[in-house]
C-alpha cells in the first residue's frame, strides 16, 4: 500500500491509526479506515478497505497471466486466478473464500520498447480480468516483451505466453542487465513455481538458469539457488542427479572464479559477501575440487593452530562453507575438533555456525551420535536441539536418520519443543522436504494414524502430506524430462488411506466479557538457587482490580500450571455496596479457565480487587516463566529465570486475564538474591530487604498494556548504555563475558528508535528501552514493552569473529523488534486472528529500520527474495490461511505465528 498511496499518504495514515488507538486495541477495519481518511484527503479515490479486504479475508494469492496471442498482437489479455502449488488438491474448506478467490489486484508493467522500472502506472483488476490496449504496447513487435509486477512491488506472481516467455529468455542471455536484478529474480522464481503447479513446462523454468554463467548480482543468484535445491531434493536418488549436479558446477564456476576467497569482512556491501558465500557454497556443494580442497585447508589451518578458541584463521563470513566442507571432507578428528569448538565457544553465532558445519559429515554413526547429542541439555543446549536436527536434515545422509529419530523420540520432542513457534514447524518442513515417493508418503501417514494428536504440529504435518502427494506427481511428469534436460546440457501406486480418531476439543476459550481487569499488583520470587535445577520453584502473589462491565456472579479468568493457596483468596469491595463472598472456585483444564463462584452479583459499574497466593514449578520448557542457564569463564553453570509469556503463557505465570484485548497497569515486584539483579518493563523504583537474603525490587507501573507484554528477569548480566536523542535510555544487557558484543546492537537501537519515532510521528511511550541476550530462548526475539528479550544470535555481534550474515540478522531483529513498540504494543490487536497487525507490520518497517543505519546492506532490494519469495511458498499452498485467520485455542493461535502472518505483509504495490 505505500506504493499504492505514496509514501507521504500511508504514513500519514499510520500515524493516525497509532495516535487514535494508543494504548488500546485495534482490529485490520480500523486501520483500512485510517489508511482510507488519509488516502481521501490527499484527494486520490482508492477505496482501501474494499482493496485490503480481499488480500486480508481469503488465503493465497493470485497468478496474473499476461497474454497477448488472445488479441491483435498490440493488446493483451490479463486474467488472474488462485494460485496454487498443487491444483489438484481441493481448496480447504476451513477458509471460505468471501471473494471466490479473485482479488483487488494493482497491476505493473513494462515493456522492452518503453523501459520504466520506476513506474507509478498502475492498472486496478478489480476481482476480475482487464484487457492492455494497444496505447499501452505501442511499438511492440512479436520479439519484444512484457514484463509484469515491477521490481515485484505487488503480492502476485505473472505468467505470460509462450512467446513472451521466449523473448524474455531471449534478453536474459543477450543482455540480462537490461531487466532490473528484483524482476531477474521475480522471472526465476515465477517461473521455478509456475512450472510446480503446472502451469508452464518444467524445461522452461529450467531455462532461467541458463544466462546464469554472466550473472554476478545476489538477489538473481539466490532466488536460483533457492529454487535449485528442490530439484536437487527431487533428483538426488535418482540415475540424473550427477547430470544435475556437473550443470550446476558449470553454471556455478564463472561466478566461483570471480568471488574467490578473498573476503574484505570489514566491506560495508553486504551484498558482495553474500554474493561470495553463495558462490562459494554453491560451487563445494556441486563438487568443485578447487573450492572442496581450499575449504579443508583452511579447515586444517584452524585445526593445526595452538589455541584455536582464541585464533581463527577463518574469515566470519567464510565460515559456514568452511566449517562444513572441512567437516565433510574430514574424519572424526575433524568432528570431535569442531564439537569441542562448539562447547567452548562464547559466542552465540559461531556456536550455530559449528552446529551446522557439524551436520555436514559423510559419516552415518557421527551423524547418529549427533542426534543422540540434541536429546542432552548438557551437550547441547534445548533452544539449538531442533535447529541441529533441521541441520542434519539438510545432509542427504541424514535425513532419513533424522525421519527416524523424530518418529522413534516423537513423544519427547513434541513434550519438549511441541510449544515453540517456528522450530517445530520448521523442523517438520526440512525432513519431509525430499519426501517424493509413494513409499514415503506411506510411512508419513502411517505415522499419523499411530500419533492422531499433532498439537502445534497440526498444520505442519498437514502442509507435510500435501507437499509429499505434490513431489510425488512432480516426479512422475517431471523426473524423466528434467532428467534428460541436464544430460543434455551437462559438460562433457495406490495410496494409503488412514482412518484417525481425533478429540473433540472446546472452541469457546474467550474469556466473559462482564469483567475488565484494570490494575494488577503482582510479586513474583522465582527460586533459582537451589543446588539442583530440578526443584527450582517459583511463588507470588496478585492483586487484581476488576472493572464490571456487565452484573454478574462468578469470576473468570485463566490459569494454567499453578498452584492456588485456597485459603489466600480475597475479594473487597472499592466503590461500597454489597460484597458477595468466594463460594467456591473450579479449574477448567481443556480452556485454562479459573472460575470463582459467588453468592452474589458483582454489580456494574462497580470495581472489585480479587487477591491470592499461587506458586508453580520452574523449568527450563522456554515458555511462561522459565530458568535459562550458560557456563560462565570460570567453568561454572549460571541460573538466570526469564520469561516468554506471547501468545497464551502469561497464564503459566500467574493468574490473569491472558488476552490481548484486556490492557491493564501492571505493578510488579521482583524478589532476588544477590550478586543477582532483575528486569522488567519499566524501571526500578526502589529495593527493600525481606529477610533470609532476599531482596524485593519495585518497578513504575506500566503504561495500559496486554499481558502477553510483560516480561520478568532475574539474572547476572551486565550492560552497555547509551541515550536517545530524546533521553531515553537504551541498554543491552548480556552475560558478562559477551558483553563486548553488544555494542553494534546498542548503536543499531538507538538509531532505529529516533529513526521510528520520527518516521511515525509518534514518541516512543516509555523512559527505558532494555534489549536482553538470553543464553536459552526458543523464539528468535520477543517485543516484551520496554524489555525485549532475544536469541544471543539475533543481538550479539562480534566484530572479526561474526560474518556479515550475523550482523545483517541482528539488524533486522532489532529493527523488527523496536517496531513493536509501535505496531503491536501501543496498538495492539483485539483478538489473534489479527495477530498480522503486530507481525506483518513488524516485518515491513524491518526494512526501513535498517536501511536507515545500513544502506550498504540494501535492504528494501533483499526485500523480494528474502522474504516475499519465501512466503510465496508457504502461500501458495492448499494448506495455507487467509491474513485474518480464526483462531481459538493456544495451539491454533500458536500454528498462525508462521510465515503468512510474518511475511506476507503491506508492501509498495500490495500485500
Amino acid at each position: 500500500m505505500n506504493y499504492v498511496l505514496t509514501e507521504q499518504v500511508f504514513t500519514v495514515g499510520l500515524t493516525n491509526y497509532l495516535r487514535k488507538y494508543e494504548y488500546g486495541n485495534a482490529n485490520h477495519t480500523n486501520l483500512w479506515e485510517a489508511l482510507y481518511d488519509s488516502e481521501k484527503q490527499s484527494g486520490a479515490s482508492i477505496n482501501v478497505p474494499a482493496v485490503m479486504d480481499t488480500w486480508t479475508l481469503q488465503m493465497g494469492f493470485p497468478v496474473v497471466t499476461i497474454d497477448r496471442t488472445k488479441h491483435s498482437k498490440h493488446e493483451a489479455e490479463v486474467t488472474q486466478k488462485y494460485f496454487r502449488i498443487d491444483p489438484s488438491q481441493n481448496i480447504s474448506t476451513k477458509y471460505v473464500s468471501p471473494f471466490n478467490y479473485k482479488w483487488e489486484v494493482p497491476l505493473t508493467f513494462t515493456t522492452s520498447k518503453h523501459l520504466d522500472w520506476d513506474t507509478r502506472d498502475i492498472r486496478w483488476m478489480h476481482q476480475g480480468d482487464i484487457i492492455l490496449q494497444s496505447s499501452d504496447l505501442s511499438g511492440l513487435s512479436d520479439s519484444d516483451w512484457i514484463i509484469g509486477n515491477v521490481k515485484q512491488y505487488g503480492y502476485y506472481r505473472v505468467n505470460y505466453d509462450l512467446n513472451n516467455w521466449k523473448n524474455i529468455l531471449r534478453q536474459l542471455k543477450d543482455n540480462h542487465k537490461m531487466i532490473h536484478l528484483q524482476n531477474r529474480a521475480q522471472i526465476i522464481d515465477d517461473a521455478f513455481n509456475l512450472a510446480r503447479a503446472g502451469e508452464i513446462d518444467s524445461t522452461l523454468a529450467l531455462e532461467t538458469t541458463e544466462y546464469l554463467t554472466k550473472e554476478q548480482d545476489w538477489l538473481p543468484w539466490d532466488a536460483a539457488i533457492d529454487n535449485l535445491n528442490y530439484i536437487d531434493a527431487m533428483l538426488s536418488k535418482t540415475q540424473y542427479y550427477g547430470y544435475y549436479q556437473k550443470y550446476l558446477l558449470s553454471q556455478v564456476t564463472p561466478l566461483y572464479k570471480m568471488v574467490g576467497w578473498n573476503d574484505n569482512a570489514s566491506n560495508p556491501d553486504a551484498f558482495e559477501h553474500y554474493i561470495r558465500t553463495t558462490g562459494l557454497a554453491a560451487a563445494c556443494s556441486s563438487g568443485s575440487k578447487d573450492c572442496v580442497s581450499e575449504a579443508s585447508k583452511l579447515f586444517k589451518s584452524w585445526l593445526d593452530s595452538k589455541d584455536p578458541d582464541k585464533n581463527n584463521p577463518i574469515n566470519p563470513n567464510l565460515r559456514n562453507v568452511v566449517y562444513c566442507n572441512g567437516i565433510k571432507e574430514g574424519s572424526v578428528t575433524e568432528w570431535d575438533f569442531a564439537f569441542e569448538r562448539f562447547k567452548k565457544s562464547n559466542i552465540a553465532v559461531e556456536q550455530v555456525k559449528l552446529l551446522y558445519g557439524l551436520s555436514c559429515t559423510k559419516e552415518p554413526w557421527l551423524l547418529s551420535r549427533y542426534l543422540e547429542k540434541t536429546l542432552m541439555p548438557t551437550e547441547i543446549r534445548k533452544q539449538d536441539a531442533t535447529t541441529a536436527i533441521i541441520y542434519i536434515s539438510r545432509n542427504k545422509i541424514g535425513r532419513p536418520m533424522a525421519w527416524n529419530f523424530l518418529r522413534s523420540k516423537w513423544s519427547f520432542l513434541k513434550n519438549e519443543y511441541g510449544a515453540g513457534f517456528f522450530s517445530f514447524t520448521r523442523l517438520i518442513d526440512a525432513i519431509s522436504y525430499g519426501f517424493n515417493t509413494q513409499f514415503d508418503l506411506d510411512e508419513l501417514e502411517s505415522f499419523l494414524a499411530k500419533n492422531p494428536n499433532q498439537g502445534t504440529a497440526t498444520r505442519a504435518f498437514q502442509q507435510a502430506v500435501e507437499k509429499t502427494k505434490a513431489n510425488i506427481r512432480w516426479m512422475a511428469t517431471n523426473e524423466e524430462k528434467i532428467g534428460q534436460w541436464f544430460k543434455a546440457k551437462a559438460p562433457c501406486n495406490g495410496s494409503a488411506s488412514c482412518t484417525t480418531t481425533t478429540t473433540k476439543l472446546p472452541t469457546d476459550v474467550r474469556l466473559p466479557s462482564a469483567l475488565d481487569p484494570v490494575y494488577y499488583k503482582l510479586e513474583l520470587r522465582p527460586d533459582i538457587y537451589k543446588p539442583d535445577p530440578k526443584n527450582f520453584t517459583f511463588d507470588g502473589k496478585v492483586d487484581i482490580t476488576l472493572h464490571v462491565r456487565n452484573t454478574t456472579d462468578n469470576i473468570t479468568m485463566h490459569i494454567n500450571k499453578l498452584n492456588l493457596d485456597t485459603n489466600s483468596f480475597v475479594l473487597m469491595s472499592n466503590t461500597g455496596g454489597d460484597l458477595p463472598k468466594i463460594t467456591g472456585h473450579k479449574l477448567d483444564s481443556s480452556r485454562h479457565f479459573l472460575i470463582f463462584d459467588l453468592d452474589g452479583q458483582l454489580q456494574a459499574g462497580h470495581n472489585y480487587t480479587l487477591s491470592m497466593n499461587f506458586s508453580g514449578n520452574l523449568t527450563d520448557g522456554l515458555t511462561g516463566l522459565y530458568y535459562s542457564k550458560y557456563t560462565n569463564s570460570k567453568n561454572k553453570t549460571v541460573y538466570i529465570a526469564t520469561t516468554q509469556l506471547e501468545p497464551t503463557d502469561a497464564r503459566k505465570t500467574f493468574p490473569c486475564f491472558d488476552e490481548p484485548g484486556f490492557k491493564s497497569v501492571f505493578e510488579v515486584t521482583l524478589l532476588r538474591k544477590k550478586p543477582m539483579v532483575s528486569l522488567s518493563n519499566m524501571p526500578q523504583v526502589n529495593s527493600v530487604n525481606k529477610g533470609d537474603g532476599w531482596i524485593a525490587d519495585t518497578y513504575q507501573p506500566t503504561v495500559k498494556m496486554s499481558t502477553y507484554l510483560l516480561a520478568f528477569i532475574v539474572c547476572d548480566f551486565t550492560y552497555t548504555e547509551r541515550n536517545t536523542s530524546r533521553n531515553t535510555i537504551v541498554r543491552v544487557w548480556a552475560r558478562p563475558e559477551a558483553i563486548n558484543q553488544t555494542q553494534y546492537a546498542l548503536n543499531a537501537g538507538v538509531s532505529i528508535n529516533e529513526h521510528y519515532e520520527q518516521y511515525f510521528g509518534i514518541d516512543y511511550p516509555l523512559p527505558k528501552q532494555d534489549m536482553i541476550a538470553i543464553p536459552d530462548f526458543g523464539a528468535g526475539a520477543m517485543e516484551n514493552w520496554g524489555l525485549i528479550t532475544y536469541r544471543e544470535t539475533a543481538l550479539l555481534y562480534a566484530p572479526g569473529v561474526s560474518s556479515a550474515g550475523n550482523k545483517q540478522r541482528v539488524a533486522v531483529v532489532v529493527a523488527h523488534e523496536l517496531a513493536h513498540q509501535w505496531f503491536g504494543n501501543l496498538v495492539s490487536p483485539a483478538w489473534w486472528d489479527d495477530l498480522w497487525l503486530n507481525e506483518g507490520f513488524a516485518s515491513y518497517v524491518e526494512y526501513l529500520g535498517v536501511d536507515h543505519i545500513e544502506k550498504g546492506m540494501m535492504m528494501l532490494d533483499q526485500f523480494v527474495e528474502e522474504d516475499l519469495e519465501y512466503t510465496f511458498k508457504f502461500d501458495q499452498l492448499t494448506n495455507s490461511h487467509p491474513l485474518f485467520v480464526p483462531a481459538n485455542r493456544p495451539e491454533e493461535i500458536n500454528e498462525i505465528f508462521d510465515r503468512i502472518s510474518y511475511g506476507k505483509v503491506l508492501k509498495e504495490g500490495g500485500l
